[in-house]
């Protein structure tokens, strides 16, 4: 598959002309089954019309809907996609669900986490079109996956109640294997709009997915969207039905599924490497969205050129849930440099208030500040998009018990400060928002923290241990002077 060297364009034809077979399999999906809506886990996400999505990471929440939302059911759905090569790719997805029942000792909540590989089956292009057929299998599993901490964790960061519903007794793995379809268009170039101006295209959307479980259930969902596309610029307007079945073991999946079925409405945007899509039901309450960033395979510029380069990074970690804020200074007179090699030191800002491991109701009021000195590396040979990192350095940590539901709400522990050692590694990838002094990268890796001692403190008539050693996912977005 050749790739576009102008992001957001169709490359030259590699068949002779469209083929029915995607558009026939799509309308074959609506015509046999009900629907639901939610991008289902475990399968990968459908590329924007006339990208090369390469490295996605995709953030679902019923935040990003429009209206009102019950911060209920999917509540929060995680996943990264990656292009492995022209054929292959790679899904790796973490649901939480969760159940509030008008008793409040009914409730409950479930994780789903997924995994697959994917397969592109058929690919045809043409000068304003493309058509894909992709199959995949993998592997979902249910239980207690860190959910709580997640959900809670970002609860405290943007002052929402803490859920304290308890997981259900479910715990098992599924393989699964899916489908999915995709062809899109543009049916009227350089277009011009009052007001906005020329160069607008005019397409359509038709996507399609359905995944198959080895213990019965059954999803799918398939849409069409008219598309409007100026350069960096994409709008999307239309309808997704969507299905599931067979989630008759407990109750939280099974009354998710029931709350997701339905015909939706779905508006969407593209600025640049990033997008937002919201849906709503057409009948019903249910309404959901999702925030990407999206790489598309832009070179990444020569690390030599100019001697001081500065950056910024802001980004979010899992399963403890905290922010973090860098501030990045490379010279290559100074710290040294290649065409592949870059050397950077980084000060760097964490805090947050995660939730203490299971406990529900006592969270972990946390701030740690720390310099590391980060080798970079760039490009892969196969991959001239994407760098790895390394960096490792010294902080300062402050840790401090605080219980936030039960009698003792509100109670505060001693603080526990220790000096430690931080780590950091991981991969970036590039993005079309940059130029040749300014980038902005995708970044994911996982950050460590080794304090020299533990710490213990006495609260609620309870001991517990402070300054763990800790290992947490980090997803950022780094932006970055030449």
């Amino acid at each position: 598959m050749e790739r576009s060297k102008v992001p957001g364009e169709f490359n030259k034809p590699e068949c002779s002309g469209p083929a029915p077979a995607c558009v026939a399999l799509l309308l074959l999906l609506v015509c046999v089954a009900p629907v639901w809506a939610a991008q289902i886990p475990g399968v990968m996400p459908p590329p924007q019309p006339g990208m090369d999505r390469l490295f996605e990471v995709f953030v679902g929440n019923d935040i990003f809907s429009i209206g009102n939302y019950p911060d209920d059911y999917r509540t929060q759905q995680f996943a990264l996609a990656m292009q492995i090569n022209e054929r292959w790719s790679v899904v790796v997805d973490h649901s939480i669900l969760t159940l509030t029942a008008p008793e409040a000792s009914d409730s409950a909540r479930l994780d789903q986490l997924s995994g697959s590989i994917g397969y592109l089956l058929s690919h045809r292009r043409g000068s304003n079109y493309r058509q894909e057929v992709e199959i995949g299998a993998g592997l979902r599993s249910y239980g207690e996956h860190a959910g709580a901490r997640m959900q809670n964790g970002f609860h405290q960061l943007i002052g929402n109640s803490i859920e304290t519903m308890p997981y259900v007794d479910e715990e098992r793995t599924d393989a699964t294997a899916w489908l999915r379809l995709q062809r899109d268009g543009v049916l009227l170039k350089d277009l011009r709009a009052p007001i906005l101006g020329g160069n607008w295209d005019f397409g359509y959307w038709a996507r399609g997915a359905t995944l198959i479980t080895s213990d019965g259930q059954w999803d799918g969902n398939v849409g069409l969207m008219a598309v409007v596309t100026k350069r960096w610029f994409q709008a999307w307007l239309g309808a997704e039905a969507d299905w599931r079945s067979g989630y008759s073991r407990e109750n939280v999946s099974g009354e998710t599924a029931a709350n997701e079925e339905g015909v939706g409405v779905v508006f969407g945007l593209r600025v640049g490497p990033f997008l937002m899509e919201t849906e709503r039901q057409i009948s019903g309450d249910s309404v959901y969205g999702h925030a990407s960033f999206v790489s598309t395979g832009e070179a990444l510029w020569d690390f030599a050129n100019g001697d001081n380069r500065f950056g910024t990074q802001l980004g979010l970690t899992l399963p403890d849930v905290y922010v973090m804020l860098q501030g990045r200074w490379s010279n290559c007179n100074v710290l040294g440099c290649s065409e592949n090699w870059q050397r950077t030191v980084v000060l760097g800002l964490l805090t947050g208030k995660p939730q203490f491991g299971s406990d529900v109701t006592k969270f972990v009021e946390t701030w740690q500040i720390g310099v590391t000195y980060e080798f970079e590396h760039a490009p892969f040979e196969r991959y001239p998009w994407m760098t790895g990192y390394g960096a490792l350095g010294a902080g300062w940590r402050s840790e401090r018990v605080e219980i936030e539901y039960g009698m003792l709400e509100g109670a505060q522990s001693e603080s526990v400060d220790r000096p430690g050692f931080v780590g950091e590694t991981g991969l970036r990838v590039s993005t079309m928002a940059g130029n040749e002094r300014l980038g902005l990268l995708l970044q994911v890796g996982l950050a460590g923290w080794l304090p020299s001692s533990d710490g213990h403190v006495q609260i609620g008539g309870e001991t517990l241990r402070l300054q763990r050693p800790e290992l947490i996912m980090t997803t950022s977005l780094l932006l970055r002077l030449y």
